[in-house]
């Protein structure tokens, strides 16, 4: 009978009996955790966004303006201008350091690199692109692979850039499209 009217020396599991037990110290970290673990996943684009707020939807490289798509984002290092989409997706717009191609030199790389990476390979793989916009002439060579390290690089004529693009097929629209703005 004493044993009914004695409190029970457990604590009761409930949402607060729970929060009673732990130190509220405790709670943060796996919070913390799990937001490191996600900004892989959602940090891009956020920052893509905040991108956005703060200049608009172009960026800038050489004297002309790219319209980037909203979860796009350009960063600037301190040589060329890389227009990024995640940790794996990028459109690198870069100074070749062979310097300005006239428009025969410029087709004249676009052959080279077909007759290069095509060697040995199915027909088909490697095929050219060109992209206008604006009185500019992008020349490229696109690799037709779903992988994500496949090839897709563009000169310009009267230019001395070299573009390429990071992440294969996730970006390859987008790329196209952010390219055909240029003005």
């Amino acid at each position: 009978m004493e044993d009914a009217l004695r409190p029970s020396d457990h604590r009761r599991w409930t949402l607060r009996g729970l929060f009673r037990s732990i130190p509220i110290w405790v709670i943060p970290f796996p919070l913390l955790y799990f937001g490191v673990l996600s900004w892989g996943t959602v940090g891009d684009p956020i920052m893509a966004l905040w991108w956005h707020v703060r200049h608009g939807n172009y960026a800038n490289f050489n004297g002309h303006s790219f319209r980037l798509p909203l979860l796009w984002r350009s960063t600037s290092p301190d040589r060329g201008e890389i227009f990024r989409l995640s940790h794996t997706v990028q459109l690198n717009l870069d100074h070749a350091v062979g310097g300005i191609r006239n428009e025969q030199q410029a087709e004249a790389f676009q052959r080279q690199i077909l007759a290069t990476y095509g060697r040995g390979v199915e027909e088909g793989r490697f095929s050219p692109e060109t992209i206008r916009a604006h009185g500019l002439s992008f020349l490229c060579v696109h690799e037709n692979s779903a992988q994500p390290w496949a090839l897709y690089m563009c000169v310009v004529p009267g230019t001395d850039w070299q573009i390429g693009l990071t992440g294969g097929r996730a970006g390859l629209d987008d790329a196209r499209r952010i390219l055909a703005s240029a003005r």
